[in-house]
């Protein structure tokens, strides 16, 4: 929509419908958008990204948004420690 400024509540929002309808995305594509519009990502989205990596069992970029979070000090919730769970699970 022309002349909207989007915020990172928009994006939020976007990704729970994307994983409450089991929509396939890429969470590098939608952080590269968000670095390119100087959207800055919160705990839930990071926590949103988690999720979508656990569920593929992709401990890798797992591990790289835990770091991205630890960086920027955000708090790592119950959430991300089920999420983490189901990762290995998927990998076994």
């Amino acid at each position: 929509i022309s002349g909207v400024e989007y915020t990172i509540d928009h994006y939020n929002e976007l990704l729970k419908v994307y994983s409450d309808n089991n929509y396939p995305f890429n969470p590098d594509e939608i952080l590269k958008d968000l670095r390119a519009k100087r959207i800055v990502p919160n705990e839930y989205t990071y926590q949103c990204f988690i999720h979508k990596y656990s569920q593929k069992g992709d401990i890798e970029n797992v591990n790289r948004i835990l770091l991205i979070m630890r960086e920027r000090n955000l708090p790592i919730m119950v959430d991300i420690y089920c999420a983490l769970i189901m990762c290995h699970s998927v990998n076994k």
